[in-house]
């Protein structure tokens, strides 16, 4: 009697075929899932830096623009101005406010603003306006303009955001 060949069911090499083919369509939706999650955070890193960098970059020119009198200051030497010190318009009853915005590196990297709004020679705000900056320089192209150039380095993303501006104060003449 010759072997029955109409038994239902799968042979041993049927099944680790099948496994294979299986564990191959897992790995490439595994590697998908992956480089999708990883573009997601970087995306989101980028966003978020270019929101810091949007921030920062928008309270300087509104202050900036108020600005009565400015100083450049190049803070370690290099030729570079960090620094700018400025007197700006008084708010409606208030003298006129002694500010200042710097990259300061020391303990980190980021853009402090200080206002002295008395003028009792103290700071009465303090307001860091981002971090993680790779570069903050200010620059006067002219007498009666500011420019300004400011670079965040996102958390999650390789790339900077990198802004640049030029405000021209109303109080300047």
């Amino acid at each position: 009697m010759s072997p029955m060949r109409n038994e239902k069911g799968l042979t041993l090499v049927e099944i680790i075929i099948a496994a294979f083919l299986v564990g191959v369509v897992a790995l490439g939706i595994g590697s998908l899932m992956s480089t999708f999650s990883s573009q997601m955070v970087q995306t989101a890193g980028t966003m978020t830096g270019q929101a810091d960098a949007n921030f920062a970059m928008e309270h300087m020119k509104r202050y900036l623009a108020q600005a009565t009198s400015f100083v450049l200051v190049d803070v370690d030497g290099n030729g570079d101005f960090e620094r700018i010190e400025f007197t700006r318009i008084p708010t409606v009853g208030a003298v006129e406010a002694e500010c200042a915005y710097e990259w300061i590196t020391a303990g980190g990297s980021f853009v402090r603003y200080t206002e002295d709004t008395d003028a009792n020679g103290t700071n009465d705000i303090t307001e860091t306006l981002t971090d993680r900056v790779n570069l903050l320089d200010f620059n006067d192209p002219t007498a009666n303009e500011i420019e300004v150039e400011l670079e965040v380095q996102p958390a999650a993303s390789p790339r900077p955001s990198r802004m640049r501006t030029t405000v021209s104060p109303r109080g300047i003449p």
